[in-house]
Parts: C-alpha cells; structure tokens; sequence
C-alpha cells in the first residue's frame, strides 16, 4: 500500500507558497446613498464604469483591483453587473498614488473556476489566469495611474471597459447631477472635489 503522506506534502507546500506570495487585497468599502450628503471631508473616489451589455442570464461579478504605491497595499471594489452597460461607483478609499491592475469577472469572485481575470495595461488588457502579482514584475510604468487626494472626493472618470484596449473619459458634470445625488435631502458639494482621471 502506498504511503499517502507522499501525495499529501506536494499540497501542503502549495498551499503554503499561495499564502507566502499572494497578496492581501482589501475591499473597499461602498458609499451609501443616504451617506453621500456626509462625504464632505472624506476620502472617496466616483466615477462610472462601462462594459459591452450583457444579454439576460448573463450576470457575471465585475471587480477591480488597484494597488497603492504608497503603501504597497492591494484594494479592490465591484462595478457594474454584466445585465447593465453602465454604472456609477462610489467608495470610501486612503488617499495615495494607486495603479490599475486587473480586472476580474466571473458568475462567482469568491470561485477562481470560472473567473476572468485580465491584466490591465495602457497597451491593452492581456488574460493571464493569475491571481498573485509579482511585486518585482509590477510594471508600473505599464500601468494606468491616478492619485487620491486624502479627506478630499476624488473624482475618477469613466471607465470604459467596453473592449481589451482600456480608456478613460471626463463627464463629471453629468455624474454629479444623477438622480442617486439629488434624491438625498443635503446634495453633497463636489464643485470642489479632485479631478483625477487615470493615464
């Protein structure tokens, strides 16, 4: 009979390389709408995320992951389902340099079988189907970057990821009359918040 431990070791020294070398992510947290008339003085970015629509029964978990150069911490936060071709986003997030990494996509985030995952590069995004980055293979440079002024809103664009060649537009004057931004009793002031589209 055959010795079990021997298949049992090449396991566990996988999984203890996965939690050496994978990178902690943490999501950020989304901004209410009835929190939006207190985000005066608080960090946050907002922005709109576009996608090719989806066809009905085909809702799939949109995600992006950034990094803050700062700190060398990893964030992410959800964007539009796969049933709507645009949505805005709103998230309380530390102020800092960050570079855009991936984005990833799936019927479920929390199960790698299935999930899309793209490196995202100012060339094109390109599927790798890896969740860890290489801290030494970041490839700043590559990246798309923005900054977040601390105790500030930041607005961030839209984000057109409606094909693999990623761009970025201006359209904060629509944004900041949307319904979700007057429906609360005290519209927020963001004449004065941060421009910060990623380049």
């Amino acid at each position: 009979m055959k010795n079990p431990i021997r298949y049992l070791i090449p396991v566990v020294l996988c999984f203890i390389c996965y939690l050496t070398f994978a990178e902690k992510v943490t999501k950020l947290k989304h901004v209410r709408v009835r929190d939006q008339r207190e985000t005066y003085g608080r960090t946050i970015i907002y922005g709109s995320f576009m996608q090719i629509f989806g066809r009905p029964g085909q809702e799939y978990d949109r995600q992006i992951r950034i990094y803050n150069i700062d700190s060398n911490k990893y964030y992410s936060f959800d964007v539009t389902p796969f049933s709507k071709k645009e949505d805005f986003f709103r998230y309380y997030i530390p102020g800092g340099h960050y570079a855009i990494m991936k984005y990833r996509w799936g019927r479920s985030l929390r199960d790698t079988i299935g999930c899309h995952i793209e490196d995202v590069y100012k060339s094109g995004r390109m599927t790798n189907g890896y969740e860890t980055d290489d801290e030494s293979a970041l490839e700043l440079d590559a990246r798309f970057k923005f900054y977040v002024m601390p105790d500030t809103p930041t607005y961030v664009g839209v984000w057109h990821f409606e094909n693999l060649q990623t761009s970025f537009s201006e359209d904060k004057k629509t944004q900041d009359s949307i319904e979700t931004y007057v429906t609360v009793r005290k519209k927020p002031d963001l004449t004065h918040c941060l421009i910060s589209i990623p380049h």
